[in-house]
């Protein structure tokens, strides 16, 4: 069995990994042994947490997810040419009254100890 988020629900992760499945031409194939993750507000219920519990498996979602997850033995990334590239972005909402507060995180977010932290979750910053 294999866990991953619903692409349904909208999600890039899931989004990407269906469209993987599809082009391998294995989508039909493994559609019986897929368990979706399709609450994605409940950690309980995400694929590595599936995974752990014993409710499938394998997961197939972001590393940074699954890192988070005690009792997983990571795989490894996928190789380069099956990886989606997943953005976050950060910004401050126009006449907010937290604007000293939001540029402080920002600052933060810029700081060489957070980059290594983001590296250490399996994420890569961005290019500046």
């Amino acid at each position: 069995s294999i866990a991953m988020p619903d692409p349904s629900l909208g999600g890039s992760c899931g989004i990407h990994i269906a469209k993987m499945l599809e082009r391998f031409g294995i989508a039909e194939e493994l559609r019986p042994r897929i368990v979706l993750a399709s609450n994605p507000d409940r950690e309980d219920e995400m694929p590595g947490s599936l995974v752990a519990s014993g409710r499938a498996e394998i997961a197939l979602h972001q590393i940074q997810e699954l890192l988070a997850v005690p009792g997983l033995e990571i795989g490894g990334p996928l190789p380069d040419d099956l990886k989606g590239d997943f953005l976050f972005s950060a910004g401050i909402r126009a006449g907010t009254t937290r604007e000293v507060a939001g540029r402080q995180l920002l600052e933060v977010l810029r700081r060489p100890k957070t980059l290594e932290l983001i590296k250490s979750k399996g994420m890569e910053p961005a290019a500046r």
